[in-house]
């Protein structure tokens, strides 16, 4: 999908009301897939402009959640203080809400370190 007609004004007022707000875009197989590239990695559609709106609109925290199969370009996130936390999730598959879930809460640290030994 290419979001051409983002719900602005229902998402801000939920937004504006929320503890936190978790927003979730990205690239869907229909501009990605194998044998089919996309043609830049900017957020298709109007995404940047609903992720800004409501992370602009939001009384507490914003997670910005991206679905896709490569990288995206979410640079414009890092300058709005609201946006707490990006989170790159791939496709993750039916158990993927709920491991979204586990790491937004705090159940599961996708970055903790590691330590192993070369014996």
């Amino acid at each position: 999908m290419q979001c051409a007609n983002a719900e602005l004004d229902d998402a801000t007022q939920i937004a504006a009301s929320a503890d936190a707000t978790v927003i979730i875009v990205g690239a869907s197989l229909a501009i990605e897939a194998e044998s089919l590239d996309r043609i830049n990695i900017l957020l298709p559609g109007q995404q940047e402009l609903l992720v800004n709106q409501v992370a602009n609109a939001s009384k507490g925290p914003v997670i910005l959640v991206i679905m896709s199969g490569g990288g995206m370009d979410v640079s414009f996130a890092k300058s709005n203080d609201k946006i707490t936390s990006i989170l790159w999730v791939g496709y993750p598959g039916e158990a993927g809400g709920a491991a979204i879930a586990d790491v937004i809460f705090g159940f599961y640290n996708p970055s903790k370190s590691f330590t192993f030994s070369l014996e």
